[in-house]
């Protein structure tokens, strides 16, 4: 019976907000043919010479990029058009879960309820990677810092350290990605995205002074988080967040 009310619910809001599942729809789609489907007919890494791995000039020089590494030629390594697909099916398998979520939040208390919950797993989260990253700068955790060429810039789950998974800390080429509690830098990167905007709305939004502190002090977490872990984007959308006009809710 509870099942069938949540899909009764889901087609009231899928015909109630169609234009919004369509435009979702249509970019998830677009990215899927235009960038997964254009990789696709790229040549396997495999099947490229050693001498032709890197982009070359007329000069048969290697290309450089703006910071100094020698570009790659473009190749893949598996099926991005199957992995486009299986990206698609992740997508929409977060549709029930809108449902769920839009209907299940009854009222304000509820909502206030789980905005602190997550205000709470923001700051638990933060706290792992702030003592990640002291393990890291003190020499408890090795790093990437020891590897050598390319392996320099990049991510890997021998890198570990504490919580998370795949972690690039190279101090001495500027790159730093730290995967927090997440599997990978990149997925850690849109924790940081999301919490600073839920933050945001506990802190000027919630009905309760400690509650408000409580957003603030994630707020300013999420910040130190995107600086330490190399994370731009969730840095500069915890600026946005500020300029975003704050709605009040009193129980």
């Amino acid at each position: 019976m509870f099942y069938k009310q949540i899909l009764r619910m889901g087609g009231k809001l899928f015909l109630g907000n169609n234009l919004t599942l369509v435009l979702l729809a249509t970019c998830a789609l677009l990215t899927l043919f235009f960038v997964n489907g254009a990789k696709q007919f790229l040549p396997t890494c495999d099947s490229i010479s050693y001498d032709d791995r890197y982009l070359r000039d007329a000069n048969g020089e290697w290309i450089l990029s703006a910071d100094g590494i020698v570009i790659r030629t473009p190749c893949k390594n598996s099926i991005p058009f199957a992995q486009g697909i299986l990206g698609l099916k992740v997508l929409a398998g977060y549709i029930p879960l809108i449902f769920c979520a839009y209907y299940l939040i009854n009222d304000k208390k509820q909502l206030l309820f789980l905005g602190r919950l997550l205000v709470v797993i923001a700051i638990i989260c933060c706290g792992l990677a702030l003592i990640q990253f002291w393990m890291f700068k003190t020499g408890r955790c090795q790093g990437t810092d020891h590897l050598a060429g390319e392996l320099l810039f990049k991510p890997t789950i021998k890198a570990r350290c504490l919580v998370g998974g795949s972690a690039l800390y190279s101090p001495s080429q500027g790159q730093i990605r730290m995967p927090g509690t997440f599997v990978s830098p990149w997925h850690w990167g849109w924790f940081l995205v999301a919490n600073a905007a839920i933050c945001f709305s506990v802190a000027f939004s919630d009905s309760a002074f400690f509650w408000r502190n409580c957003g603030l002090f994630g707020m300013a977490m999420v910040f130190i988080n995107a600086v330490i872990c190399g994370q731009r984007l969730a840095l500069a959308l915890v600026q946005l967040s500020k300029n975003n006009p704050p709605v009040t809710y009193d129980l």
